[in-house]
C-alpha cells in the first residue's frame, strides 16, 4: 500500500496563495545545469513565468494554455533529486514529476545516444542485509518502484512519433557525425540509481550479474520513485544515453548533453505534455 510523505519541509518560505489550477502541472528534474538552461531557453521567457530558489535549488515554472511547467536544477545524485520531488509535490502542487537526463548504458544492445523509456527504478546501492533483502527499501518494503503505467505508455508513444517523423531535423546528421553517433534507438526498461559514477567495465559486470534487468543507471531516478511511492503520486523517467560505463567517454560530453541530449528531451517531453494534458 502507498504511504503518504511521512516529513514535510518547513524551511522559511512565504505561504503560496492558494488558487484553483485547472490544468496539469508537471514537475521536471533536471539534474544537470546544461539541460535545465536548454529546457529553460527552449520555453522562452514570454508570458507567464517566474523563477525562484527553493531549498538552494532553482525552479522555473511556465504557464502555458494546457498545461504548467516548473523545472528544477536539482543537482545530481540521490538527495538532491529526492529533495526536489518533495519541494514539487509539496510547494509547487506537481501532479506528476518527470525526471529527464543523461544516463548511462548497461546493456549489450544499448548505444552511445539511444532513447529510454524507463518503467521500474530501484537503488543498487541500499542494502539493509540482513535486516530486508539487499535493495529493498526498509520503510516501503519494496525493491522495485514502477513508473505510472498510462504516462508510460503516452511516453513511449511520443518517442516513437520523434524518432521516426523528426528526429533527423533534430539532431542533424553532421550532428551526429561529430559526436559519433548512428541513428538512435528507443528501449524501454529498469533504471537504477547510485550514488556513485561508474567508470570501469569491473564495476559495471558486477552490477550487471545482480541486477540483471537493469537497462541503464543514473544518480537520481530511485530517489525521485520512493518520494512518489510513499506520496501516492505517479512519475515518469526520460534519459538518452551518453555513456557506457567503460571508462571511455565522449570527447565533448557538454557539448553532447546540450547539442544532443537536451535537445532530444525536449522534443520527447513536449509533445508528451500535449498529448496528456
Amino acid at each position: 500500500m502507498h504511504r503518504t510523505l511521512l516529513f514535510k519541509f518547513t524551511l522559511a518560505m512565504p505561504a503560496l496563495k492558494e488558487k484553483k489550477q485547472t490544468t496539469p502541472v508537471f514537475g521536471v528534474i533536471l539534474p544537470m545545469p546544461t539541460e535545465f538552461h536548454a529546457f529553460k531557453t527552449r520555453l522562452g521567457g514570454e508570458g507567464s513565468y517566474s523563477e525562484e530558489v527553493v531549498a538552494g535549488r532553482k525552479y522555473f515554472t511556465k504557464v502555458l494554455e494546457k498545461y504548467t511547467l516548473v523545472l528544477c536544477e536539482c543537482g545530481i545524485g540521490k538527495v538532491c533529486s529526492g529533495t526536489a520531488a518533495v519541494v514539487l509535490l509539496d510547494r509547487f502542487n506537481a501532479d506528476a514529476i518527470i525526471v529527464a537526463g543523461v544516463a548511462g548504458g548497461l546493456r549489450a544492445d544499448v548505444a552511445i545516444g539511444d532513447i529510454i523509456v524507463v518503467n521500474a527504478v530501484m537503488q543498487h546501492d541500499f542494502n539493509c542485509y540482513p535486516f530486508v533483502p539487499r535493495h529493498t527499501i526498509v520503510n516501503i518494503g519494496v525493491d522495485v518502484m514502477h513508473t505510472d503505467k498510462r504516462l508510460t505508455e503516452a511516453l513511449r508513444a511520443a518517442a516513437e512519433e520523434i524518432l521516426n517523423k523528426s528526429y533527423s531535423a533534430i539532431v542533424p546528421q553532421h550532428v551526429r557525425e561529430a559526436h559519433g553517433l548512428s541513428l538512435p534507438r528507443l528501449h524501454e526498461g529498469c533504471s537504477i540509481s547510485g550514488d556513485k559514477f561508474l567508470e570501469n567495465l569491473h564495476e559495471k559486470n558486477e552490477i550487471v550479474n545482480r541486477i540483471p534487468a537493469a537497462i541503464t543507471i543514473e544518480m537520481e531516478g530511485g530517489a525521485v520513485g520512493q518520494v512518489c511511492y510513499e506520496a501516492s503520486k505517479p512519475f515518469v523517467s526520460l534519459r538518452v544515453v551518453s555513456d557506457l560505463c567503460d571508462g571511455n567517454g565522449l570527447e565533448d560530453y557538454d557539448a553532447y548533453c546540450t547539442h544532443v541530449a537536451s535537445e532530444v528531451l525536449y522534443a520527447i517531453l513536449s509533445l508528451f505534455f500535449d498529448q496528456v494534458s
